[in-house]
């Protein structure tokens, strides 16, 4: 089922004029030295494969991202995990941010699922000291910092994009087992900007001016972080759980400190939504116009393939019994519910 895009569709928005953007001419036929792309974009998935099979079927773009946590962690669903490592891999994810919930099993497991991605894990901001020996068996403490990479370079139609990433900095009071990662220490924010910052100028010195953050730092932050520094052009939100429609300026579109636009996305969490986002680039990278939709996984069947990859690696969900007529769940939740009823018998079952 292909996504029917004149449905959720918004009109691009065309940016105000700025004495500090340069070449910011708005036209409705783009200028040939203009560059167009798209972005499919996930976050906070946090193992629902169920969605994830959905999202297959409608998640479009030039460039597939995501904002991290992908996974639900935890030593008891590494299945999951590597469930939703083959989903990534057939959405053809580029690359993640570090999200906590990726941390939230060993090192070595981390390292075992990661292993089979086909893409990169970023965060520019983690920073892991060297292994202490009597930890390393104990709480299976391995080399981390080989598997997350600060920034990466990705090629769309010919042009080179570049990628950050950056794990939350509230990280060690989100992980389910702090033991696990003592040796880890996320930068607090504004060394994080610095570090991005400092991303960004490496970029530029290589003349990559089309310039990606994906983060996991939350909302409040990815503003924080878009007005303050120079050079990104887009934030791939998560961590806050953020459903961010449309382009709206003041929330989602936000002003670089040389007054360039930079947009940030959030598509909520669980998988319940996706985003693609249309871009608009003139010959210096800055952008001119964007579009950004987001997309229903309860809209778009299941994409067939992807689900029989998950019932090989899960199991294929045994059926137990129908449900002949909907019931509207109670208003008020101490009342009996039958869908509470039903997942009990179920379980019980």
């Amino acid at each position: 089922m292909n996504i029917q895009i004149s449905k959720f569709n918004q009109p691009y928005f065309n940016f105000k004029k700025s004495e500090n953007v340069k070449s910011n001419n708005l036209e409705r036929t783009p200028r040939k030295d203009s560059f167009e792309m798209s972005v499919g974009y996930v976050n906070d998935l946090h193992g629902q494969t169920n969605n994830m099979s959905r999202i297959l079927s409608g998640i479009k773009g030039d460039l597939k991202l995501s904002a991290g946590d992908n996974d639900i962690g935890d030593e008891k669903n590494k299945a999951v995990n590597k469930a939703v490592i083959k989903f990534m891999n057939i959405a053809n994810i580029k690359a993640t941010a570090l999200g906590n919930h990726e941390l939230d099993t060993t090192q070595k497991d981390f390292i075992d699922t990661m292993n089979g991605f086909n893409g990169d894990v970023l965060a520019v901001n983690l920073k892991k000291e060297s292994l202490d020996e009597d930890d390393v068996e104990e709480f299976e403490r391995d080399e981390l910092d080989k598997y997350i990479k600060k920034s990466v370079i990705t090629e769309v139609n010919g042009e080179k994009i570049g990628l950050i990433g950056a794990t939350p900095v509230d990280l060690a009071e989100r992980l389910t087992h702090p033991n696990y990662h003592k040796d880890c220490e996320v930068e607090d924010l504004d060394d994080t900007i610095e570090l991005i910052q400092e991303e960004v100028d490496k970029f530029r010195k290589q003349g990559i001016n089309k310039i990606f953050l994906l983060s996991h730092l939350g909302n409040k932050h990815d503003k924080i972080v878009a007005q303050n520094t120079d050079g990104v052009d887009v934030i791939i939100g998560g961590h806050t759980h953020e459903l961010i429609k449309d382009i709206k300026e003041g929330e989602n579109l936000l002003y670089s400190k040389t007054g360039e636009p930079v947009i940030i996305t959030e598509a909520g969490k669980n998988g319940k939504h996706f985003g693609k986002l249309n871009l608009t680039f003139n010959q210096d990278g800055v952008i001119t116009k964007a579009q950004n939709n987001i997309g229903n996984s309860e809209l778009f069947h299941k994409n067939l393939i992807n689900q029989y990859v998950f019932d090989e690696i899960l199991g294929k969900p045994e059926i137990i019994g129908q449900i002949k007529e909907v019931v509207p769940p109670p208003l008020t939740l101490i009342e009996e519910n039958a869908h509470a009823n039903f997942m009990c018998d179920a379980m019980r079952y």
